[in-house]
């Protein structure tokens, strides 16, 4: 996909965020750690700044496909995690299954914006963190090197998107979970839940306020509508009645909320992979609340479905745990593989369908807008007439503003930065 589809030019946010304040401070000696974790719309991109730092002093230029690839590793490590997360849960041939699904799942070009944006770079981050996070906090003892490192994890996942903040309340809920039912006591417990609370209300304190008001649920309807939007991605891909996305909704999600009951009533002894399926489910509960309310407008759009991913996942894995537990006791092997089925044949259809008709034509479509902005911004770095940027429809320019993107070009650090492909420079040095 970046072989054939990826651009050189940077895309619409990462102009302000890299090329007109990042880089320019960077190279000038007034970057300060304010910078980096200042807002960027309702974000804190702390890890994806230092992230973009790393590449560029590696590239020694501004190079979006190398952030296009580099972000590629994280991927791979988000679906190496959810693997090897599931793996104590389900038996071999079970979790065998389960590992071929995420791959083919996340080797698919659903999110493809995030594929084709190296600024996206948070997106991956945030789920590594936070999953690792989980991981690594829903089955540890207070204060343990594991307890500590899935606490970083959890603050970590704050700075890479402002739904982090949302892993942090997932593992405060969790833990009081366990203390309701027994499963943590004592008082080195109730500590670490009183610092879970206070990290849960700073995150949550300190999300910036966003811009973006127009994207945002503006009354209960529209936030319904978003959330069965999402929650029956992907059997319902198009515009179809409410009852049956309605239907599809509860369907796909029917796995998760019965394994989570039937595991909080089994009380599994602490510590248990199993609780990491609870707290990760919590934690998919409120990602899904919070694009049906924060982006209402677009509560599919594909930068999300990473993370959508990752709920289709669990469901899968928790399908797999019920049908592995009850067919032990009173379902047959033969009614469980036919249940099993059932779901997936639910699924997959709409799956094959969102791909060919809106995935795919996407991906191709910025492809062709990318070589299109690469020629009008290259027009306009040779000439200098900034006429070749203004009137030109939305997506032909890499930013909204054509005044705003001379402007940033302009910047001698900036200009210096920009890939060779756009600036034709042949053996330059990069000094300040």
């Amino acid at each position: 996909m970046i072989g054939h589809y990826g651009s050189p030019t940077p895309f619409w946010d990462q102009w302000d965020a890299e090329g007109a304040i990042l880089f320019p401070k960077y190279f000038n000696g007034t970057l300060q750690f304010s910078d980096l974790i200042s807002a960027h719309n309702e974000h804190r991109i702390l890890v994806t700044r230092l992230w973009s730092l790393l590449l560029l002093e590696l590239a020694g230029y501004w190079d979006v496909i190398l952030q296009m690839v580099a972000n590629t590793l994280i991927v791979g490590a988000v679906v190496a995690l959810v693997i090897t997360a599931f793996q104590p849960i389900l038996d071999r041939a079970l979790w065998m299954a389960f590992a071929l699904f995420a791959m083919v799942a996340f080797s698919s070009p659903l999110a493809w914006e995030n594929t084709l944006e190296g600024f996206n770079s948070g997106w991956y981050f945030m789920l590594l963190f936070s999953i690792g996070g989980l991981v690594a906090i829903s089955d540890a003892f207070a204060f343990t090197t594991r307890w500590w490192a899935g606490l970083a994890m959890l603050i970590l996942s704050y700075f890479c998107l402002a739904s982090g903040a949302l892993t942090v309340a997932s593992a405060f809920s969790i833990c009081v979970v366990q203390f309701s039912i027994r499963r943590r006591s004592g008082l080195r417990e109730l500590l670490a839940l009183a610092i879970l609370a206070m990290a849960t209300a700073a995150t949550l304190r300190y999300i910036p306020l966003s811009r973006e008001t127009a994207l945002k649920a503006h009354s209960i309807g529209e936030f319904f509508r978003a959330l069965l939007g999402i929650m029956s991605w992907p059997a319902t891909p198009g515009p179809v009645p409410a009852i049956v996305k309605l239907l599809g909704a509860t369907l796909i999600n029917t796995p998760v909320l019965l394994a989570s009951v039937w595991i909080i009533r089994l009380r599994p002894p602490f510590p248990d992979r199993r609780w990491f399926l609870i707290s990760l489910a919590g934690w998919s509960a409120l990602q899904v609340a919070a694009i049906a309310y924060g982006r209402a407008a677009y509560p599919v759009s594909s930068r999300y479905l990473d993370l959508l991913t990752v709920t289709l996942l669990l469901n899968v894995a928790c399908l797999l745990y019920l049908l592995s537990a009850l067919s032990e006791s009173w379902l047959s092997r033969r009614v469980a593989f036919g249940v099993g089925t059932l779901w997936l044949l639910v699924i997959l259809p709409g799956a094959f369908a969102y791909l060919q008709v809106r995935s795919i034509p996407d991906v191709v479509n910025k492809g062709a807008l990318g070589r299109i902005e690469t020629e009008n911004l290259r027009a306009y770095l040779n000439t200098g007439d900034i006429r070749v940027l203004e009137n030109k429809p939305r997506f032909d320019i890499p930013y909204p503003l054509a005044p705003r993107l001379a402007q940033i070009v302009s910047s001698p650090i900036t200009r210096a930065l920009l890939s060779p492909e756009l600036v034709f420079e042949v053996g330059r040095t990069l000094t300040f």
